[in-house]
């Protein structure tokens, strides 16, 4: 998560600047040949414990909805960032972002799981880095810059709306 969403997701006047947003929780991981269901497989770009993360942000965005999905998302990457990736202890994190954390965590241990996240790869598609935000179906470099100006001015919303 960027400094960029995270001031969008908290913004008074998100719906108005757009009508969805969606976070895919899966980065530049790949799946493996050999994944198939009830046995999926991923290699992730910083290692298995990426690949637990992906995880518990998927079953979390599945059990907690888009809106929470989203703050728990922000609380868990924003906890990994401060207490060091190789130190932190994604249990404790998952706790201490979610009062649903041991249905999360279930979740987490589960072939459910590990199905949430085959979906996450397969709606992530191309893209050129991490992150990076489509509108339209097109990535869009600017956006990720700072999502909650970039919508303003795409929605011809500058001076018309207080964050704007």
């Amino acid at each position: 998560m960027t400094t960029s969403f995270n001031n969008f997701h908290y913004t008074a006047s998100r719906d108005l600047l757009a009508s969805k947003v969606e976070v895919i929780n899966y980065g530049n991981a790949k799946e493996l040949s050999d994944s198939k269901p009830n046995d999926r497989k991923f290699r992730c770009q910083h290692g298995e414990k990426e690949c637990v993360g992906n995880t518990i942000e998927n079953c979390a965005q599945d059990i907690l909805g888009e809106y929470e999905g989203d703050s728990f998302t922000i609380c868990f990457m924003g906890s990994i960032f401060k207490a060091g990736k190789e130190e932190a202890d994604l249990n404790s994190i998952t706790a201490q972002c979610s009062t649903r954390s041991e249905d999360i965590l279930a979740c987490s241990n589960s072939t459910y799981g590990q199905e949430l996240v085959h979906k996450a790869a397969t709606r992530t598609g191309d893209h050129t880095g991490v992150p990076f935000v489509l509108i339209n179906g097109k990535q869009n470099d600017q956006a990720v810059q700072n999502l909650t100006k970039f919508l303003c001015e795409y929605n011809n919303l500058v001076g018309k709306v207080q964050e704007c």
